[in-house]
């Protein structure tokens, strides 16, 4: 990888509109661009953002498997819609319906995600790595796509999603060395995006709130 900076996505969830305004700021010559999961459910057009990420992701994106996406993969391989369904999955498997796009190829994407991207300095995931002995395993609770526990300092900056901040802007733990950036685009808040060097230095946060096609109670 030859470029020098990364830009940060967090949890999509459905919202396309404030997605795609959001990759405006993004400079794909020169920042390595990495989703942090949960690009589906709750949002308006879950389809069309899983379209555009694996139009990013052919060209070089990076996209991390969030907690919604191993959802929809359990959904799909034991027909079991209860877990997935109550946390939005029902609005998403509706979406897939009416534009008769296939859920099952787009599933099939998602489970093939990585759950990590890292280097030296920097530790990037949905979740985080908690203190748990199995951060790594898609159904642990307490891993990697789940845990809104306390995160373990492993001596790299964390970047995580998941965990919504209240503030509507992104949070550094100090104790933990993680920066939090979900800012609740999957409430119909905001959705965020960070620019940081591979060191892990932030240079630009960059904050959109949701547009109103994008998201409805």
């Amino acid at each position: 990888m030859n470029k020098p900076n990364l830009f940060i996505v967090s949890d999509v969830h459905g919202c396309y509109h404030t997605f795609v305004e959001l990759l405006k700021s993004w400079k794909p010559e020169t920042e390595q661009l990495i989703q942090l999961g949960d690009l589906i459910d709750r949002g308006n057009h879950s389809p069309s953002v899983v379209k555009k990420a694996r139009e990013l992701h052919d060209e070089g994106g990076i996209f991390l498997k969030g907690n919604h996406e191993f959802m929809a993969c359990r959904f799909l391989k034991t027909s079991d819609m209860n877990v997935w369904f109550r946390n939005g999955g029902n609005k998403t498997y509706v979406q897939y319906k009416q534009l008769k796009r296939s859920l099952y190829q787009d599933v099939m994407w998602f489970n093939s995600l990585p759950l990590k991207w890292e280097n030296e300095h920097i530790h990037i995931s949905h979740a985080g790595i908690s203190f748990t002995p199995n951060p790594y395993e898609e159904g642990n609770f307490d891993g990697v796509l789940w845990t809104k526990n306390k995160l373990k300092n492993i001596e790299k900056l964390q970047v995580v999603g998941h965990s919504v901040q209240k503030k509507g802007k992104p949070t550094h733990d100090k104790e933990s060395n993680t920066l939090f950036i979900d800012t609740g685009a999957g409430l119909g808040q905001k959705l965020c995006a960070v620019r940081m060097d591979f060191t892990g230095k932030v240079t630009e946060t960059i904050v959109l709130p949701i547009f109103e096609a994008d998201y409805s109670k």
